[in-house]
């Protein structure tokens, strides 16, 4: 029957959109390692539960997060701040796995103050720049801005990996498997990295700049206690080989490991900090960083890294995942169609099924007369066949002969 085949290609076209969905989260996405030297961002968050705008992609070996605009500010909660602040070592690293949507403009992360931001990376695709805005220690005022030299790499539409190093005298972008940027930075712009204690740590934004919010995919977000040495992922055809900068501490590592140690297991810590807070403090924010992880569903965890190993294999596997991201949304508004169309396709469907699609005959005077036939049985009465019932009425149009309707 009519009504039974155009349920079936309804119902196989849902289907292959489902299939076809599940198919491009499938790809499986750099695998990741365990470091102790970085805050996982999505993990602090809590980006696993529910948060309007933000809609989280599993596959068995990898997981993103796909962001929107609609998005609230995703800013760390306090206790956070106050990690980042005491285990600070006079240097840092942020750093990304992401694709940004094209002909947008955002921030990636930020630092602010309760009035101004502090430190911001901010990504356009609109005129393929990438800008990182700091605040400089020189008495300057407002922030001081530096351009990438190259083209924004998120203006590619596809996977980027990137990181970049700050320390007072030195800037570092590590951009997938190029060669690394390396940037002095004059005395009277060095970059101040002394965080005031009521710092707000946000990814995907600036707080109270509604334009800065970012739109398309995460996969990793991180900060290091320390500037980058070399990119926190490895390549083929790369070897960092950064000297140290007069402003790294070589202790930091130890500071920062006893820190998150602490934060993981609630011990305290194998020697004091050197945030010039007593033990007893630093463990008082340990403690309420767990207690907030407990209360979000998550216990943070040794965060993760990606290996980024672009060999071959590697590059096939991003290319592989770009197209299907790209089909994805395809099907995500064919779906949406399907879904706008859903309603109107299920009344049809049920008239379909409730009605007998045989057209029904009348029988007039020993003849059979087919279903919506006119007959003129003089010259004033038309008689038409209606569901197997005759009915006669009044007319004055032209006599027409009854041959002419009835099948003989």
């Amino acid at each position: 029957m009519e009504s039974g085949k155009e349920k079936t290609l309804v119902l196989l076209g849902i289907h292959l959109l489902w299939v076809l969905l599940g198919l491009a989260l499938s790809v499986h996405g750099n695998a990741a390692s365990n470091h102790e030297n970085v805050i996982d961002l999505l993990a602090a968050l809590n980006m696993s539960h529910h948060i309007s705008g933000v809609t989280r992609l599993q596959s068995p070996g990898s997981v993103m997060y796909r962001i929107r605009p609609r998005a609230p500010y995703l800013t760390l909660p306090p206790e956070y701040s106050q990690l980042l602040r005491s285990s600070l070592q006079g240097s840092i690293g942020v750093h990304f796995v992401g694709h940004q949507s094209s002909a947008s403009s955002a921030t990636l992360f930020s630092l602010s103050s309760p009035s101004s931001p502090i430190l911001q990376i901010i990504s356009s695709t609109l005129d393929n720049t990438l800008r990182l805005d700091y605040e400089a220690g020189g008495g300057a005022q407002g922030l001081a801005s530096f351009h990438f030299p190259r083209r924004n790499p998120f203006s590619r539409e596809e996977w980027v990996q990137l990181a970049v190093s700050l320390e007072p005298d030195r800037l570092v972008f590590f951009v997938d498997c190029q060669e690394a940027v390396v940037v002095p930075v004059k005395s009277e712009e060095r970059i101040k990295l002394e965080l005031p204690q009521n710092v707000v740590i946000a990814l995907a934004s600036t707080p109270r700049r509604k334009v800065s919010k970012f739109n398309g995919h995460l996969k990793t977000a991180e900060i290091s206690m320390r500037a980058y040495l070399r990119r926190p992922w490895l390549c083929d055809n790369v070897t960092d080989a950064l000297p140290p900068s007069q402003y790294t501490d070589a202790q930091g590592s130890d500071s920062w490991t006893d820190s998150i140690r602490m934060f993981q297991r609630g011990a305290p810590p194998s020697k004091p900090q050197i945030s010039h807070r007593p033990v007893e403090q630093m463990s008082y924010y340990s403690h309420d960083i767990q207690s907030d992880q407990l209360h979000r569903g998550v216990v943070l965890g040794p965060p993760g890294s990606p290996q980024g190993v672009k060999s071959v294999s590697q590059a096939l596997t991003d290319d592989r995942l770009r197209k299907l991201e790209r089909r994805m949304e395809e099907l995500a508004r064919m779906l949406d169609m399907v879904k706008a169309q859903n309603v109107d396709l299920q009344s049809r469907v049920k008239y379909l099924e409730g009605c007998e699609c045989v057209r029904q005959q009348c029988e007039w005077e020993g003849r059979e007369v087919d279903d919506g036939q006119r007959w003129q049985i003089d010259l004033s009465t038309v008689c038409t066949c209606t569901s197997g019932k005759v009915t006669c009425q009044p007319t004055t149009r032209v006599p027409v002969k009854m041959e002419a309707f009835v099948s003989s």
